[in-house]
């Protein structure tokens, strides 16, 4: 729903500048340019601004429960690192518990983070909503397009990191796959000496599902104690899978499926962050001319394909790697 808005809405934003621009107006009487009941608002405008409402909302409603989420579980995270501290069976189940603990404490800090950006998206959309209504507050939208710059670099950093891993994950899954492929002892081993990010990956290539972690349920012993139980049976399950050699066969096959899945997959991340980026460059040219004296900033190069490449890069959708996060 949030990525279909966002693109009616970018689409009707380019179409909104081409409208401006002469040398690709829609015919002499540029309709989407006619004035509505509203002074001052035109026609595209008045579908343009309903949609910028719309990712105030959404925008919104995404930080507060990726707040929620992440707050939550901050509040019970050092609890239950002591207690994971605690477990004392010197055995891979416990290891990985305490892995996997590690791994989830550092997103609890991210999921808080991610939220604040989402607000300062969404206060942006505010101020870009009233402008495009022509109630104009020139210090107000410079200053929610500063806010809107910083969280979509922040947000890049993260998107940046999600292309890594799925290159990562591909490079790791075609890995084992060879190491199945040659069969023998040396699977065996590959896999259960393999650390916690290597045995998921290659559990999720063969349909083996890792048990849910307690947290952030309220701290407990036991839940602990269950949860390394269950993490026990996931790992004796999916080196249970690739003993046989029909199994590592097996293995091999959905181990390169797998790779190539995340392979493609990263491309398109990566296209995303792309696109993301230009909306980063395009959206700083207000800041900048903001900030600056008028002196310092020249006007830009009056070329067709420069003023073209300047809408295009403003407008284009932002994508967050959690939820859509749009920026028009």
């Amino acid at each position: 729903m949030e990525t279909w808005v966002g693109l009616v809405r970018n689409g009707a934003c380019i179409i909104q500048d081409l409208e401006y621009m002469s040398f690709l107006s829609f015919g002499k009487s540029k309709l989407g340019l006619v004035q509505t009941v509203v002074p001052g608002v035109t026609v595209i405008g008045a579908v343009i601004a309903p949609l910028q409402g719309a990712a105030v909302l959404f925008n919104l409603y995404s930080g507060v429960m990726t707040l929620s989420a992440g707050a939550l579980a901050y509040s019970v995270m050092d609890d239950w690192g002591a207690i994971v501290g605690s477990l004392s069976a010197d055995d891979m189940s416990v290891a990985m518990t305490k892995a996997q603990y590690a791994m989830d404490r550092a997103a609890t800090g991210t999921k808080v983070l991610k939220s604040l950006c989402l607000f300062a998206i969404s206060h942006g959309f505010v101020w870009l909503c009233l402008n495009t209504l022509k109630h104009s507050y020139n210090d107000l939208i410079n200053c929610g397009l500063i806010g809107m710059e910083v969280a979509l670099l922040i947000l890049l950093f993260y998107m940046a990191e999600g292309v890594a891993k799925r290159f990562s994950n591909a490079r790791l899954a075609t890995k084992a796959a060879k190491v199945m492929t040659d069969g023998g002892e040396e699977a065996n081993k590959f896999l259960e000496s393999a650390d916690l990010p290597v045995f998921n990956v290659v559990a999720s290539a063969i349909d083996v599902s890792a048990p849910t972690a307690p947290w952030p349920a309220q701290p407990a012993d036991f839940l602990a104690v269950a949860y390394t139980k269950e993490l026990g049976k996931y790992r004796t399950k999916t080196l249970k899978e690739i003993k046989s050699n029909v199994g590592k066969q097996r293995a091999a096959a959905a181990l390169r499926s797998f790779a190539y899945s995340e392979t493609m997959v990263g491309w398109l991340d990566l296209v995303l962050a792309l696109l993301n980026f230009a909306a980063f460059i395009g959206y700083a040219i207000f800041p900048i001319t903001y900030l600056l004296s008028e002196e310092t900033v020249r006007a830009p190069s009056e070329s067709r394909a420069a003023d073209l490449c300047a809408v295009l890069s403003h407008h284009i959708t932002p994508h967050h790697i959690i939820k859509d996060v749009h920026c028009c």
